[in-house]
């Protein structure tokens, strides 16, 4: 499964996308792109890349991402069939 992790002001975010379209990486940059805050890289993970160890201790290499928030206005140009939803 995939997840969505991003660098916030409290640390690292890791997020668990609903699935909404049956391609997996692509429904997880699709809701990154709505969830992740305006401006915030963020890059898109197999689950079973998640360490076990502490969460203090884990590093990620953000500096290639898969995405970036998008504002309201962008997300709903981007993808107009999806003006119902709420964007953060």
């Amino acid at each position: 499964m995939k997840r969505i992790i991003y660098n916030s002001e409290i640390g690292l975010i890791i997020m668990t996308p609903n699935k909404f379209i049956e391609d997996e990486f692509k429904n997880a940059i699709m809701i990154g792109e709505k969830d992740v805050p305006f401006g915030i890289k963020f890059k898109i993970i197999d689950s079973s890349d998640i360490p076990t160890e502490p969460m203090e201790t884990w590093e990620f290499d953000l500096s290639n991402p898969n995405g970036i928030g998008l504002s309201p206005e962008e997300f709903y140009a981007k993808y107009p069939e999806y003006k119902r939803w709420a964007v953060q």
